[in-house]
C-alpha cells in the first residue's frame, strides 16, 4: 500500500509542507512517480517506509543512570 503526501499529512495531523520537509531531509523515504523529472514531483510513501519513520521518531524512556556508590565519610589516615 502506498500513501500520498496529503494522506500522510492528514494521518499525522501536520501540514503537507512538513511532510515534504521530512522527505527533503531524508527522514521519510519516498519515491517520485511523476512522468518526468522536469515536472512537479508526485511522491508516494510505502507503508513499510512510514512504519520505519514512525518507529525512528517514537519516544523511548531514558535509561536510568547508574548509581554511584558513596565512600564512607571517614577514612583511616596513616
Amino acid at each position: 500500500m502506498t500513501f500520498t503526501v496529503r494522506d500522510i499529512a492528514e494521518r499525522l495531523r501536520v501540514d503537507q509542507h512538513k511532510v515534504l520537509s521530512w522527505i527533503a531531509s531524508g527522514e521519510l523515504t519516498a519515491r517520485n512517480v511523476a512522468a518526468s523529472t522536469a515536472s512537479r514531483p508526485s511522491w508516494r510513501i510505502t507503508s513499510d517506509d512510514l512504519t520505519a519513520f514512525l518507529d525512528a521518531r517514537a519516544s523511548r524512556p531514558r535509561p536510568q543512570p547508574s548509581r554511584r556508590r558513596r565512600l564512607p565519610a571517614y577514612r583511616e589516615v596513616l
